[in-house]
């Protein structure tokens, strides 16, 4: 199970000059616990709310259900902990992906190298378990 689905805590991304809007927004759609943070707020809320948050929100860029949480203190240990998370759950080696990071008061200082490390952690996962891995689109990604 992951963290989203344990704890119902969702990532909105919104600008910095509209997160106390945006805050208020998701209050008055029903979300609840907002936090507003580095890019954005969190928040939690059922799945019913969170679908309402999606359709209805006028400020907020995207929604992101985190995975899992942890204290990255290496390129390492985020292939590492990113190598042990069940990506089959997500992906099928026929479609395609892409990763997108940002870093912030992090040991891993640049946002690309963070998002290559992830994309090498789950194709490797994958040839690991599937002996083929998916393709990068970075374009047009399924996922």
């Amino acid at each position: 199970m992951y963290n989203y689905q344990k704890t119902n805590r969702y990532f909105a991304q919104v600008a910095d000059d509209l997160k106390d809007i945006a805050e208020k927004e998701i209050l008055s759609l029903g979300g609840h616990d907002t936090r507003q943070v580095y890019r954005g707020i969190y928040f939690n809320s059922t799945p019913e709310v969170l679908y309402t948050i999606n359709f209805e929100s006028r400020l907020i860029h995207r929604v992101l259900a985190p995975l899992i949480l942890f204290d990255c203190h290496s390129d390492r240990y985020l292939y590492k902990v990113s190598s042990q998370i069940e990506w089959q759950d997500f992906l099928d080696v026929s479609q395609t992906f892409a990763v997108s990071a940002t870093v912030s008061h992090s040991a891993i200082k640049h946002s690309k190298f963070a998002a290559l490390r992830l994309k090498d952690a789950i194709v490797d996962y994958f040839r690991s378990h599937k002996g083929e891995r998916p393709s990068v689109s970075r374009k047009n990604p399924d996922l």
